[in-house]
């Protein structure tokens, strides 16, 4: 299994290969009044306006406010965007210090240290090898309906 690695204000994630469309680099976002805190704004990717999530908030991680090389964005140079589909709507999700492709066989992908029902829905497992600890994200699954439905009436 092919997974794509990177890591939020320094914990190590992993996504597999088979649920990205594409990686972008980090592009400008334009806001959107009320979104929810996790929907940092909409990209036009390609005359497409899509929405673009923050990975690390939508976790539960503070965001740093730092401002890149050009003094204009909160994000760092080598944050990049990753390109999902969630139920029937294309998302971007911002990832920070992005790693690059390593690959695991089925075998060495383990449970979570704790029971299935205590872990949030888009935990798919966890993989190790000799310099880290990933834990595997689903992104499909990292919003509920509900918040997909305020996606929804966020790009009308």
């Amino acid at each position: 299994m092919n997974l794509l690695t990177f890591d939020i204000n320094g914990q190590n994630y992993a996504v597999a290969l088979q649920e990205v469309d594409e990686v972008l680099h980090m592009a400008r976002i334009k806001p959107l009044p009320d979104a929810p805190d996790f929907v940092c704004g909409v990209l036009n990717l390609r005359g497409d306006l899509l929405p673009v999530m923050d990975l690390g908030v939508r976790l539960g991680a503070c965001r740093d406010s730092h401002a890149s090389q050009s003094g204009d964005s909160m994000y760092r140079t080598d944050t990049r965007l990753l390109l999902i589909r969630m139920s029937d709507i294309r998302v971007l999700i911002i990832l920070d210090g992005w790693s690059g492709l390593i690959n695991f066989s089925e075998e060495q992908i383990r449970e979570g240290v704790i029971e299935d029902e205590a872990l949030p829905a888009w935990v798919d497992g966890m993989v190790q090898d000799d310099q880290q600890l990933l834990q595997i994200i689903k992104p499909g699954a990292l919003l509920s309906q509900e918040q997909l439905q305020l996606i929804r009436r966020q790009e009308s």
